[in-house]
C-alpha cells in the first residue's frame, strides 16, 4: 500500500471513529412538528432498510398517530407493541426515543412515556369505592365499596386492544356491563348484547381486551366462578 493509500485509510478509519463516537451517524434532535417528528443524520442516509436503528429526541408530545421522517426521505409511521398506534402522549417533548425500522413502519422500543407502574405497564389503577362507573382504557378497578354491588360499564367507544381490568376486593362484588351492541366473550361462553359478567366470591378477577372496535371483547386472567348473562 502506498503512503497516501496508507494515510487515506488513516483518515477514513478516524472518521468513522468519530462517528461512531458521537452518535450522529444513529441520534439526532427532531426539527419537526407535532407528530410529524423529523431529523437529520450525519453521513446523510440515502434510503430506509429493515432493520436499521435510530434514536431521536423529541421536541413535542405526541398528539395523536406520530411519524419519523428522516434526511427528507418520507415520513414512516411510529408504531408500538410492534403494529398499533401511538395513543396521546406515548412520546413527550425532551423524551429520546428509539426505534426500528421493520421495512413498513417504525417500531417504538423505547418505553411509552405515559406507561405507569402500580402493577402493570400502562394500566392505571382506580381504587373503586362508588357503586357505579364507566371505565376508562387501559384502567384497572380493585373494586372496593364494600357490601354494596359495583357496577363497572364498559365505554360505547373502544378502541382494537383497549383493556380494562378488574380486582375484588369488597364482599359486595363486582358486575361488568356491556354498552348497546357490545359481547364480552369469556371462554366459550359470550354475554348476550349489552350483558354482563358479574362475581360471586370477594376476589374474583377478570381483565377484559377490546378485539373488534366498540363492539366485541374477550377476557383472560380470570379469577373467581364468574357469572355470564
Amino acid at each position: 500500500m502506498s503512503n497516501s493509500a496508507f494515510q487515506s485509510s488513516i483518515a477514513n478509519l478516524n472518521v468513522s471513529l468519530k462517528i461512531s463516537q458521537d452518535g450522529s451517524q444513529v441520534y439526532a434532535a427532531d426539527g419537526g412538528a407535532t407528530d410529524a417528528y423529523a431529523i437529520s443524520l450525519n453521513p446523510t442516509l440515502t434510503a430506509y432498510t429493515a432493520g436499521m436503528s435510530v434514536s431521536f429526541k423529541a421536541n413535542t408530545v405526541n398528539t395523536a398517530a406520530a411519524s419519523l421522517n428522516i434526511d427528507g426521505l418520507g415520513a414512516i409511521t411510529i408504531k408500538k407493541n410492534h403494529d398499533a398506534t401511538l395513543a396521546d402522549g406515548d412520546i413527550e417533548a425532551g423524551q429520546v426515543v428509539t426505534v426500528v425500522y421493520d421495512g413498513v413502519d417504525f417500531q417504538m422500543q423505547s418505553q411509552l412515556a405515559n406507561a405507569t407502574g402500580g402493577g402493570g405497564t400502562g394500566i392505571t389503577w382506580n381504587d373503586q369505592v362508588s357503586a357505579t362507573v364507566t371505565m376508562a382504557a387501559n384502567n384497572g378497578y380493585v373494586v372496593d365499596n364494600g357490601a354494596v354491588l359495583v357496577t363497572l360499564t364498559i365505554p360505547a367507544a373502544a378502541a382494537l386492544g383497549d383493556t380494562f381490568v378488574i380486582a375484588g376486593k369488597s364482599a359486595g362484588g363486582w358486575k361488568v356491563q356491556a354498552n348497546g351492541g357490545q359481547t364480552v366473550n369469556v371462554g366459550n361462553s359470550p354475554t348476550t348484547v349489552a350483558g354482563s359478567v358479574s362475581s360471586s366470591n370477594t376476589y374474583d378477577c377478570m381483565t377484559i381486551v377490546c378485539i373488534t372496535a366498540n363492539t366485541t371483547f374477550v377476557s383472560y386472567a380470570l379469577q373467581g366462578n364468574l357469572t355470564v348473562a
